[in-house]
C-alpha cells in the first residue's frame, strides 16, 4: 500500500486508476449491502496516510476474532481456515524484533479490507475454486497449455520458493497450482501495484544476494538471464517489477524442474496512454525467458474473467456476476 507524505500528491496514473476502482467498489457496495464505509473510500482517494491510520485499529480484531467476523463484503466468499493460515504465515525466516513481525501482520490485515488490494482480488477469483476442489475451469481460463490437470491437482496461496539459505526473504507466489506429476502454475497477481514507484533499495538487496557472485549456482545455465538482470539493475522499468519476477524465477528453478514451470503474470493494464510502456516491459521479460526455455505467460484480469464467462456453466452465475460487476 502506497503511503504518501503530508501534502504529497498521487501520480496521475495511480490517481486515475484508484478513482476508477473507487467508483466500481461504491457501485457494487450500493447494489449489494453497503458494508464498507464510503467515507473511508473517499478519504483514501484524497490521502493514503489518513486511510492507513484509520484502518490500523482493525488489526487486533483480525487477529483475535473468528473467521466470520474477519470476512466482510470485500470478499466474495469467506476464507477457509487453510487459506487464512497461508495468508497470515510469516514471510520471513527471522525478524529484527516483534514490532517488525507485527507490522507485517497488520499490513496483511489491512489489505483484506481495502478495495485496492491484489490479495483480495486473488481471493475473490481463486478461493471459490479451492472450496469446490475443482480447478479444471480456472486453469483452462488462464490459457495454460503445458499443464496436465488431474484429480490430485492442488492450489496454495502465498507459496514460498526458497532460493538459498541466507538470501533474505524467500519469494512468495500469490497462487500456485501443482499436479501429481510436479508441474506448477505459479501466479503473480497485480492490481494497482504496477502504478507505484519501486525503491532502488530493493534492487540493491538483489545485487547483494544474487548478482555480485559470479559462480553462484542459482545462475547455472542462465547467463542470458543474469546479464538481463544486471542490465535492469542499471535501467529500471516503469511498471513491470522485473526484480520481483526474477526472484520468482530463481526460487522456482531451485525447487521445480525447469520444464515443469509455468510462471503467470496476472495484471491490470494502465488506464492511460502509457500502457504501451507496460506492455513493452512485459514482452521484454517474456522474450528473455523464452530464450532461456522458461515458460512465462501474461494475462489480464479482464481476459481471465471473459474466459471464465465463456467456459463456465450457469451453476457459477453468482461468482461470475460478483467479479465481473466489481472488476470490469
Amino acid at each position: 500500500m502506497t503511503i504518501l507524505e503530508p501534502g504529497e500528491m498521487l501520480p496521475s496514473a495511480e490517481h486515475q486508476l484508484y478513482d476508477y476502482i473507487d467508483q466500481k467498489q461504491i457501485s457494487y457496495e450500493q447494489e449489494k449491502m453497503g458494508n464498507i464505509s464510503f467515507e473511508y473510500i473517499d478519504e483514501y482517494r484524497r490521502n493514503f496516510m489518513n486511510y492507513v491510520q484509520k484502518l490500523n485499529f482493525c488489526y487486533e480484531n483480525y487477529l483475535n476474532s473468528s473467521l466470520e467476523t474477519i470476512n466482510n463484503s470485500n470478499l466474495f466468499t469467506q476464507l477457509s481456515n487453510e487459506t487464512y493460515q497461508e495468508y497470515f504465515k510469516p514471510t520471513k525466516t527471522w525478524y529484527k524484533n516483534d514490532e517488525e513481525k507485527s507490522k507485517e501482520k497488520r499490513k496483511k490485515a489491512n489489505d483484506l479490507i481495502t478495495p485496492y488490494s491484489s490479495s483480495v482480488l486473488a481471493f475473490n477469483i481463486f478461493e471459490y475454486w479451492r472450496k469446490k476442489n475443482i480447478y479444471i475451469d480456472i486453469v483452462k481460463s488462464l490459457e495454460i497449455e503445458n499443464f496436465l490437470y488431474d484429480g490430485r491437482t492442488q492450489m496454495v496461496f502465498e507459496r514460498p520458493f526458497k532460493i538459498y539459505e541466507g538470501a533474505g526473504t524467500h519469494p512468495h507466489l500469490d497462487v500456485c497450482f501443482e499436479n501429481e506429476g510436479g508441474s506448477v502454475i505459479a501466479i503473480e497477481c497485480k492490481y494497482t501495484e504496477p502504478f507505484r514507484e519501486y525503491p532502488i533499495s530493493k534492487w540493491n538487496n538483489f545485487e547483494k544476494h544474487y548478482l555480485q557472485f559470479e559462480d553462484i549456482k542459482i545462475w547455472k545455465g542462465l547467463g542470458k538471464l543474469r546479464n538481463f538482470a544486471k542490465m535492469k539493475f542499471n535501467k529500471q522499468n516503469t511498471f513491470f517489477d522485473v526484480k520481483q519476477m526474477l526472484c520468482h524465477i530463481l526460487g522456482l528453478l531451485q525447487n521445480v524442474d525447469k520444464d515443469k514451470i509455468n510462471l503467470v503474470y496476472l495484471y491490470q493494464p494502465s488506464f492511460l496512454d502509457d500502457n504501451h510502456v507496460f506492455e513493452r516491459e512485459i514482452n521484454e521479460f517474456n522474450n528473455i525467458l523464452h530464450e532461456c526455455d522458461i515458460r512465462f505467460h501474461s494475462i489480464t484480469w479482464k481476459k481471465l474473467l471473459m474466459n471464465l464467462l465463456k467456459n463456465l456453466s450457469n451453476n457459477h452465475l453468482d461468482y461470475l456476476k460478483y467479479n465481473i460487476n466489481r472488476y470490469l
